[in-house]
Protein backbone atom coordinates (compact mmCIF):
# COMPACT_ATOMS: atom_id res chain seq x y z
CA UNK A 1 0.00 0.00 0.00
CA UNK A 2 1.44 3.44 -0.88
CA UNK A 3 2.84 5.46 1.96
CA UNK A 4 1.17 8.79 2.74
CA UNK A 5 2.82 11.80 1.22
CA UNK A 6 5.23 13.86 3.26
CA UNK A 7 5.63 17.62 3.29
CA UNK A 8 7.12 18.62 -0.04
CA UNK A 9 9.16 21.43 -1.52
CA UNK A 10 7.71 23.80 -4.09
CA UNK A 11 9.20 21.94 -7.03
CA UNK A 12 7.96 18.64 -5.57
CA UNK A 13 4.40 19.96 -5.34
CA UNK A 14 4.43 21.30 -8.90
CA UNK A 15 5.92 18.04 -10.16
CA UNK A 16 3.14 16.06 -8.43
CA UNK A 17 0.48 18.31 -9.92
CA UNK A 18 1.64 17.67 -13.48
CA UNK A 19 2.11 13.96 -12.75
CA UNK A 20 -1.48 13.69 -11.51
CA UNK A 21 -2.69 15.62 -14.53
CA UNK A 22 -0.84 13.22 -16.81
CA UNK A 23 -1.83 10.03 -14.97
CA UNK A 24 -5.52 10.89 -14.78
CA UNK A 25 -5.77 12.93 -17.95
CA UNK A 26 -8.51 10.80 -19.54
CA UNK A 27 -11.00 10.87 -16.62
CA UNK A 28 -10.24 14.53 -15.89
CA UNK A 29 -10.82 15.41 -19.54
CA UNK A 30 -14.07 13.42 -19.57
CA UNK A 31 -15.55 15.16 -16.54
CA UNK A 32 -14.35 18.53 -17.86
CA UNK A 33 -16.00 17.91 -21.23
CA UNK A 34 -19.29 16.90 -19.62
CA UNK A 35 -19.59 20.16 -17.71
CA UNK A 36 -17.58 22.69 -19.67
CA UNK A 37 -18.36 21.71 -23.27
CA UNK A 38 -22.00 22.90 -22.97
CA UNK A 39 -20.74 26.20 -21.55
CA UNK A 40 -18.26 26.54 -24.43
CA UNK A 41 -21.04 25.87 -26.93
CA UNK A 42 -23.36 28.39 -25.24
CA UNK A 43 -20.60 30.98 -25.32
CA UNK A 44 -20.07 30.26 -29.01
CA UNK A 45 -23.79 30.73 -29.66
CA UNK A 46 -23.66 33.97 -27.68
CA UNK A 47 -20.75 35.01 -29.88
CA UNK A 48 -23.06 34.99 -32.90
CA UNK A 49 -24.95 37.87 -31.30
CA UNK A 50 -22.01 40.27 -31.71
CA UNK A 51 -20.37 41.35 -34.97
CA UNK A 52 -17.52 39.21 -36.27
CA UNK A 53 -14.11 40.91 -36.20
CA UNK A 54 -11.62 39.60 -38.77
CA UNK A 55 -8.26 39.83 -36.99
CA UNK A 56 -6.51 38.31 -40.00
CA UNK A 57 -6.68 41.80 -41.48
CA UNK A 58 -3.66 42.57 -39.28
CA UNK A 59 -1.55 40.72 -41.85
CA UNK A 60 -2.73 42.84 -44.79
CA UNK A 61 -0.74 46.00 -44.22
CA UNK A 62 -2.13 49.50 -43.78
CA UNK A 63 -5.29 48.77 -45.74
CA UNK A 64 -6.04 45.76 -43.57
CA UNK A 65 -5.42 47.79 -40.41
CA UNK A 66 -7.82 50.48 -41.60
CA UNK A 67 -10.47 47.87 -42.38
CA UNK A 68 -10.02 46.30 -38.94
CA UNK A 69 -10.41 49.68 -37.24
CA UNK A 70 -13.63 50.29 -39.18
CA UNK A 71 -14.96 46.94 -37.99
CA UNK A 72 -14.08 47.74 -34.40
CA UNK A 73 -15.79 51.11 -34.63
CA UNK A 74 -19.07 49.80 -36.02
CA UNK A 75 -21.81 50.40 -33.44
CA UNK A 76 -23.70 47.36 -32.23
CA UNK A 77 -27.46 47.49 -32.04
CA UNK A 78 -28.96 47.88 -28.59
CA UNK A 79 -30.85 44.63 -29.07
CA UNK A 80 -27.69 42.64 -29.86
CA UNK A 81 -25.84 44.07 -26.88
CA UNK A 82 -28.77 43.38 -24.57
CA UNK A 83 -29.23 39.81 -25.83
CA UNK A 84 -25.51 39.13 -25.47
CA UNK A 85 -25.48 40.51 -21.91
CA UNK A 86 -28.50 38.42 -20.91
CA UNK A 87 -27.05 35.21 -22.34
CA UNK A 88 -23.65 35.81 -20.73
CA UNK A 89 -25.31 36.52 -17.36
CA UNK A 90 -27.25 33.26 -17.57
CA UNK A 91 -24.07 31.37 -18.48
CA UNK A 92 -22.25 32.95 -15.53
CA UNK A 93 -25.03 31.92 -13.13
CA UNK A 94 -25.04 28.35 -14.45
CA UNK A 95 -21.25 28.20 -14.15
CA UNK A 96 -21.25 29.58 -10.61
CA UNK A 97 -24.12 27.50 -9.23
CA UNK A 98 -23.81 24.21 -11.12
CA UNK A 99 -20.63 23.77 -13.15
CA UNK A 100 -18.04 25.10 -10.67
CA UNK A 101 -19.39 23.33 -7.55
CA UNK A 102 -19.60 19.95 -9.27
CA UNK A 103 -16.54 20.22 -11.48
CA UNK A 104 -14.16 21.91 -9.04
CA UNK A 105 -15.51 19.74 -6.25
CA UNK A 106 -14.61 16.63 -8.26
CA UNK A 107 -11.12 18.01 -8.94
CA UNK A 108 -10.52 18.81 -5.25
CA UNK A 109 -11.76 15.42 -4.05
CA UNK A 110 -9.72 13.47 -6.60
CA UNK A 111 -6.60 15.60 -6.09
CA UNK A 112 -6.69 15.41 -2.28
CA UNK A 113 -7.28 11.65 -2.31
CA UNK A 114 -4.50 11.08 -4.81
CA UNK A 115 -2.06 13.09 -2.71
CA UNK A 116 -3.08 11.44 0.57
CA UNK A 117 -3.35 7.82 -0.58
CA UNK A 118 -1.22 7.70 -3.70
CA UNK A 119 -4.00 6.61 -6.04
CA UNK A 120 -7.69 7.05 -6.79
CA UNK A 121 -10.27 4.95 -4.95
CA UNK A 122 -12.00 3.47 -7.97
CA UNK A 123 -13.17 5.87 -10.66
CA UNK A 124 -13.73 9.56 -11.11
CA UNK A 125 -17.44 9.04 -10.46
CA UNK A 126 -16.64 8.31 -6.82
CA UNK A 127 -15.34 11.86 -6.51
CA UNK A 128 -18.16 13.27 -8.58
CA UNK A 129 -20.66 11.78 -6.12
CA UNK A 130 -18.68 13.37 -3.30
CA UNK A 131 -18.93 16.72 -5.08
CA UNK A 132 -22.69 16.24 -5.56
CA UNK A 133 -23.10 15.66 -1.82
CA UNK A 134 -21.23 18.89 -1.10
CA UNK A 135 -22.98 20.90 -3.81
CA UNK A 136 -25.29 22.81 -1.45
CA UNK A 137 -22.48 23.77 0.91
CA UNK A 138 -20.27 24.82 -2.02
CA UNK A 139 -22.99 27.06 -3.49
CA UNK A 140 -23.82 28.56 -0.10
CA UNK A 141 -20.16 29.41 0.50
CA UNK A 142 -19.88 30.87 -2.99
CA UNK A 143 -22.81 33.20 -2.35
CA UNK A 144 -21.30 34.17 1.00
CA UNK A 145 -18.27 35.41 -0.94
CA UNK A 146 -20.49 37.16 -3.49
CA UNK A 147 -22.35 38.92 -0.69
CA UNK A 148 -19.16 40.06 0.98
CA UNK A 149 -17.74 41.39 -2.30
CA UNK A 150 -21.01 43.19 -3.07
CA UNK A 151 -21.00 44.77 0.39
CA UNK A 152 -17.43 46.04 -0.10
CA UNK A 153 -18.31 47.45 -3.54
CA UNK A 154 -21.37 49.25 -2.12
CA UNK A 155 -19.37 50.75 0.76
CA UNK A 156 -16.61 51.93 -1.57
CA UNK A 157 -19.18 53.32 -3.99
CA UNK A 158 -20.86 55.30 -1.21
CA UNK A 159 -17.53 56.66 0.05
CA UNK A 160 -16.27 57.73 -3.39
CA UNK A 161 -19.71 59.05 -4.31
CA UNK A 162 -19.72 61.22 -1.21
CA UNK A 163 -16.24 62.51 -2.07
CA UNK A 164 -17.31 63.37 -5.63
CA UNK A 165 -20.51 65.09 -4.52
CA UNK A 166 -18.54 67.04 -1.95
CA UNK A 167 -16.27 68.42 -4.66
CA UNK A 168 -13.27 66.33 -3.74
CA UNK A 169 -12.09 66.24 -7.33
CA UNK A 170 -11.18 69.91 -7.07
CA UNK A 171 -8.28 68.95 -4.88
CA UNK A 172 -5.05 68.39 -6.73
CA UNK A 173 -4.26 65.33 -4.64
CA UNK A 174 -7.55 63.54 -5.34
CA UNK A 175 -6.17 61.46 -8.23
CA UNK A 176 -3.09 60.51 -6.21
CA UNK A 177 -5.26 59.43 -3.28
CA UNK A 178 -7.48 57.46 -5.65
CA UNK A 179 -4.46 55.62 -7.08
CA UNK A 180 -3.13 54.85 -3.60
CA UNK A 181 -6.51 53.52 -2.50
CA UNK A 182 -6.68 51.36 -5.63
CA UNK A 183 -3.20 49.92 -4.99
CA UNK A 184 -4.12 49.28 -1.36
CA UNK A 185 -7.24 47.40 -2.46
CA UNK A 186 -5.19 45.29 -4.88
CA UNK A 187 -2.72 44.37 -2.12
CA UNK A 188 -5.51 43.55 0.32
CA UNK A 189 -7.26 41.52 -2.38
CA UNK A 190 -4.12 39.44 -3.02
CA UNK A 191 -3.61 38.89 0.70
CA UNK A 192 -7.23 37.78 1.21
CA UNK A 193 -7.06 35.52 -1.84
CA UNK A 194 -4.12 33.64 -0.32
CA UNK A 195 -5.64 33.48 3.16
CA UNK A 196 -8.89 32.08 1.74
CA UNK A 197 -7.16 29.75 -0.71
CA UNK A 198 -8.37 26.52 0.93
CA UNK A 199 -11.95 27.50 1.63
CA UNK A 200 -13.51 25.37 -1.10
CA UNK A 201 -11.17 22.37 -0.73
CA UNK A 202 -12.23 22.39 2.94
CA UNK A 203 -15.89 22.50 1.87
CA UNK A 204 -15.48 19.37 -0.25
CA UNK A 205 -12.89 17.33 1.67
CA UNK A 206 -13.68 18.20 5.30
CA UNK A 207 -17.41 18.81 4.79
CA UNK A 208 -17.35 22.33 6.17
CA UNK A 209 -19.54 25.24 5.11
CA UNK A 210 -19.60 29.04 5.01
CA UNK A 211 -17.70 30.67 7.89
CA UNK A 212 -16.37 27.35 9.18
CA UNK A 213 -14.67 26.74 5.82
CA UNK A 214 -13.37 30.30 5.80
CA UNK A 215 -11.91 29.92 9.29
CA UNK A 216 -10.38 26.60 8.30
CA UNK A 217 -8.54 28.19 5.39
CA UNK A 218 -7.50 31.11 7.60
CA UNK A 219 -5.95 28.65 10.07
CA UNK A 220 -4.12 26.58 7.47
CA UNK A 221 -2.60 29.58 5.71
CA UNK A 222 -1.41 31.32 8.87
CA UNK A 223 2.28 32.32 8.67
CA UNK A 224 2.54 30.78 5.19
CA UNK A 225 1.51 33.72 3.02
CA UNK A 226 4.75 34.19 1.09
CA UNK A 227 5.27 30.50 0.40
CA UNK A 228 1.72 30.08 -0.91
CA UNK A 229 1.92 33.36 -2.80
CA UNK A 230 5.12 32.31 -4.59
CA UNK A 231 3.76 28.87 -5.53
CA UNK A 232 0.45 30.20 -6.86
CA UNK A 233 2.27 33.02 -8.68
CA UNK A 234 4.59 30.58 -10.48
CA UNK A 235 1.67 28.31 -11.36
CA UNK A 236 -0.41 31.25 -12.58
CA UNK A 237 2.44 32.48 -14.79
CA UNK A 238 2.92 29.02 -16.32
CA UNK A 239 -0.79 28.56 -16.97
CA UNK A 240 -1.12 32.15 -18.16
CA UNK A 241 1.65 31.74 -20.70
CA UNK A 242 0.13 28.52 -22.01
CA UNK A 243 -3.35 30.00 -22.20
CA UNK A 244 -2.14 33.36 -23.52
CA UNK A 245 -0.14 31.85 -26.37
CA UNK A 246 -3.09 29.77 -27.51
CA UNK A 247 -5.50 32.68 -27.07
CA UNK A 248 -3.36 34.85 -29.35
CA UNK A 249 -3.68 32.25 -32.10
CA UNK A 250 -7.43 31.99 -31.48
CA UNK A 251 -7.85 35.74 -31.96
CA UNK A 252 -6.73 35.24 -35.56
CA UNK A 253 -9.80 33.14 -36.32
CA UNK A 254 -12.22 35.02 -38.59
CA UNK A 255 -15.40 34.23 -36.63
CA UNK A 256 -16.28 35.45 -33.14
CA UNK A 257 -18.26 32.30 -32.36
CA UNK A 258 -15.28 30.11 -33.30
CA UNK A 259 -13.00 32.20 -31.12
CA UNK A 260 -15.28 31.74 -28.11
CA UNK A 261 -15.63 28.01 -28.79
CA UNK A 262 -11.89 27.40 -28.99
CA UNK A 263 -11.34 29.56 -25.90
CA UNK A 264 -13.72 27.26 -24.07
CA UNK A 265 -11.82 24.21 -25.30
CA UNK A 266 -8.56 25.64 -23.94
CA UNK A 267 -10.31 26.18 -20.62
CA UNK A 268 -11.40 22.52 -20.64
CA UNK A 269 -7.81 21.34 -21.09
CA UNK A 270 -6.32 23.60 -18.42
CA UNK A 271 -9.16 23.60 -15.87
CA UNK A 272 -7.96 20.66 -13.71
CA UNK A 273 -4.44 22.00 -13.19
CA UNK A 274 -5.12 24.86 -10.76
CA UNK A 275 -7.62 22.77 -8.76
CA UNK A 276 -5.07 19.96 -8.48
CA UNK A 277 -2.52 22.52 -7.29
CA UNK A 278 -4.88 23.70 -4.54
CA UNK A 279 -5.57 20.10 -3.51
CA UNK A 280 -1.83 19.40 -3.26
CA UNK A 281 -1.19 22.58 -1.28
CA UNK A 282 -4.16 21.88 0.97
CA UNK A 283 -2.92 18.41 1.94
CA UNK A 284 0.65 19.71 2.24
CA UNK A 285 -0.43 22.43 4.69
CA UNK A 286 -2.43 19.91 6.75
CA UNK A 287 0.71 17.79 7.00
CA UNK A 288 2.83 20.77 8.04
CA UNK A 289 0.31 22.15 10.52
CA UNK A 290 -1.35 19.05 11.92
CA UNK A 291 0.78 15.98 11.17
CA UNK A 292 -1.85 14.74 8.77
CA UNK A 293 0.56 12.15 7.37
CA UNK A 294 0.68 10.46 10.82
CA UNK A 295 -3.12 10.43 10.91
CA UNK A 296 -3.17 8.74 7.52
CA UNK A 297 -0.64 6.13 8.63
CA UNK A 298 -2.73 5.38 11.73
CA UNK A 299 -5.83 5.10 9.56
CA UNK A 300 -4.16 2.61 7.24
CA UNK A 301 -2.86 0.51 10.14
CA UNK A 302 -6.37 0.05 11.53
CA UNK A 303 -7.92 -3.35 10.74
Amino acid sequence: MPKPVRARSIDGILDDVFRQYRDYFAPLLLISLIFMAPIAIMNAVAGTLVPTINYQLLFHGQAGMSALLRQLQQPQSLGARTAFAVVETLIALVSMNIVSPLLQGTYYALGADTVAYGSVKSSIWTYFRQAVKRWGAYVATTWLFVGLIAAVVVVLGVVFGAVLIGGGTKSGGFVAVLVLVYLALVIVGIWLNIRLLFTFPAVVVERLKNWRAVRRSWTLTKRSFWRLFFITLVASIVLGLASGGLSFLIELLPNNALRMLFTGLIGILLAPLYALLLANLYIDMRIRREGYDIELMTEKDEP
